[in-house]
């Protein structure tokens, strides 16, 4: 019962906010619009273009952050939002790991193995969801001791140094025949372990622990998800009039 009340819970703090945020990107469609078609069309990219092309209707507005978001991965409101639903199942599946670690200690490193095998093979954002779960539950156990510290520190930078020096980037450049093409997206289980590694050495750092600790970092994080659920209707509206404006006036990668 507590265990199905908690992903009872889970399901509307993950609904609400995501009604009212689809409830500001209806109001701006019905009383702005939306400009990324003509941005599209410049990149060549149907898309893009074709995004926003069918009205929301009032059933829309209620049955997309209710129903088919979780059930459909319907993306009409935000393209993002297809990812949520993978979320929530991660979210799920990790509620039921700790349930049964605290029920059966023993075998709690086999549950969690079962568990991210099984994420494994339902989606890469699950994957990944099941992945933060397993460093939570890794730090929670281990004891850092000072060495410790300075290896997880080491770590984390080699990995920050990887990202910065580009070994990490398929394409050196972007350019519209890299977006294009989609070979820019890295795939997403090699993402999810690579976000995994670094959150580790991360977390297992003392230092770093006290300084995302801070007031205005614990803001930016809880600031952090609204920010990224709007950033869709915002590239489809303002940045697409800003794109179109610029186009041919710059370097693409400038104007980008």
């Amino acid at each position: 019962a507590a265990l199905v009340k908690k992903s009872l819970g889970r399901y509307l703090r993950f609904s609400l906010p995501i009604f009212f945020i689809c409830l500001v990107i209806f109001l701006i469609e019905k009383m702005l619009g939306f400009y990324n078609g003509e941005a599209g069309r410049t990149l060549g990219n149907s898309w893009f273009a074709g995004y926003y092309s069918t009205p929301h209707t009032v059933l829309d507005l209620f049955t997309s952050p209710f129903f088919k978001l979780w059930f459909m991965a319907d993306d009409s409101f935000s393209g993002p939002f297809w990812m949520l639903c993978y979320m929530l199942l991660g979210s799920l599946m990790t509620y039921l790991g700790s349930f049964l670690m605290e029920k059966f200690p023993k075998i709690r490193l086999v549950v969690f193995l079962v568990l991210t095998a099984l994420a494994f093979f339902i989606h890469y954002v699950t994957f990944a969801c099941l992945l933060g779960a397993g460093i939570g539950w890794f730090i929670r156990e281990v004891r850092n001791g000072k060495g410790l510290n300075y290896l997880f520190a080491a770590l984390a930078m080699l990995i920050l140094w990887l990202v910065h020096s580009g070994h990490m980037q398929l394409l050196p450049k972007i350019s519209p025949e890299a977006y294009l093409s989609g070979k820019f997206v890295l795939d997403g289980y090699f993402k999810a372990f690579y976000a995994a590694l670094l959150l580790i050495c991360l977390m297992g750092t003392k230092w770093i622990k006290l300084f995302l600790g801070l007031k205005p970092m614990a803001w930016l994080g809880r600031l952090s998800f609204g920010v990224y659920a709007f950033h869709w209707p915002v590239i489809c509206s303002f940045a697409a009039v800003l794109f179109t404006a610029l186009y041919g006036t710059m370097d693409y990668t400038a104007m980008y």
